[in-house]
């Protein structure tokens, strides 16, 4: 039996690349697998340092090609200016800079003067004004609707989206306060929603390891939705939201917030464990799961710390079963009681 032309037109062959930077013994890779047709785009892509299983972030875009081959172009750029190497397909390799061809010119031949030409006035679209609202409905992305939003709004949390900017960029933004020296570790999202007309602002935020405090409000116009976002980002982290990337150069001091590089990206579905060895309560030896919410906590580190290794490598995290907390070497993958000093191995499963 032949295959439809139109079926086979929408089964591309999935293009898969990998990148690697570092030694044979410590050593970061990056693989990425793309599927592109007009039916369903998709980008898949995994960090993962060492042996390590890394974390795996999915990303569709509603059928625009040119939208997920740019979007993997810029991702590779970057891999390839931090150093990683690999074989990378013609169609995603980043494009170059154009040449320019300068003609030299020769003692007998004269430079003409160049004609003055009239400038272009550029023709006022109808469309442009459709499309000059700051927020448009379909995001680029498919970033997920915070969990906690289903707690206060069930119809939100399974009907609603992350609204995104005209420039590609969603309203989502994890922020960190890290001082393990001090055993502070705080966490803070924020998202921007879209349901049925009207706006909805989530703030959540808390001790790492917890599931936090979360507010709901629900906003009727599209500015005051933007103005509230910007103000709460410039109150928690000192810039404003279109200097975000100032904010996630350096970790910030006191009680201002960093803005996670990793704030698009969705964590990973590893479990943690820890590995408990002569205990005074006499439980066997063996390896031990966190309790759910610390899990989620460290799982969401990790993807912070495969995104910025230089600057997120420690960190602390509240256990609620326990009352503990305890500082977590994700580099080393220890764990220390930050109040007995007592040390742990840990694992990702």
């Amino acid at each position: 039996m032949r295959t439809p032309a139109s079926t086979t037109a929408a089964r591309k062959a999935i293009r898969t690349m990998n990148l690697r930077q570092g030694t044979k013994d410590d050593f970061y890779a990056w693989r990425c697998s793309v599927r592109l047709d007009t039916t369903n785009a998709l980008v898949r892509y995994n960090y993962k340092q060492g042996i390590n299983t890394g974390v795996t972030t999915t990303l569709g875009f509603n059928g625009d090609v040119k939208k997920a081959r740019a979007f993997i172009q810029r991702l590779v750029k970057q891999k390839l200016k931090k150093g990683y190497k690999g074989t990378i397909p013609r169609e995603f390799q980043p494009p170059q800079p154009k040449k320019t061809n300068v003609k030299k010119i020769g003692a007998k031949k004269s430079m003409k003067a160049p004609r003055k030409t009239q400038p272009k006035t550029k023709k006022k679209s109808s469309k442009t004004n459709k499309k000059s609202s700051a927020i448009q409905q379909q995001a680029n992305l498919t970033v997920a609707i915070d969990p906690a939003v289903a707690n206060i709004n069930a119809d939100v949390a399974q009907h609603g989206n992350v609204v995104s900017h005209t420039n590609g960029g969603c309203f989502h933004a994890h922020l960190a306060l890290v001082d393990p020296s001090n055993n502070v570790d705080k966490f803070y999202y924020l998202q921007l929603l879209h349901h049925n007309g009207n706006y909805f602002l989530l703030q959540r935020f808390g001790k790492n390891g917890t599931n936090g405090t979360s507010k709901l409000a629900s906003i009727s116009s599209e500015s005051e939705a933007i103005e509230r976002f910007n103000k709460v980002f410039k109150l928690k982290t000192g810039y404003t939201w279109d200097d975000k990337e100032k904010s996630s150069a350096t970790p910030r001091t006191g009680s201002l917030y960093q803005y996670m590089v990793s704030g698009e990206a969705a964590p990973g579905n590893g479990r943690w464990q820890y590995y408990l060895q002569n205990d005074p309560d006499r439980k066997p030896n063996g390896w031990y799961n966190y309790d759910p919410a610390a899990s989620t906590g460290v799982e969401q580190m990790y993807t912070t710390y495969i995104h910025n290794p230089a600057s997120m490598s420690v960190r602390v995290v509240q256990s609620t079963s326990s009352g503990f907390s305890y500082m977590v070497d994700l580099k080393t993958m220890n764990q220390k009681n930050t109040t007995t000093n007592k040390m742990r191995p840990i694992r990702r499963v």
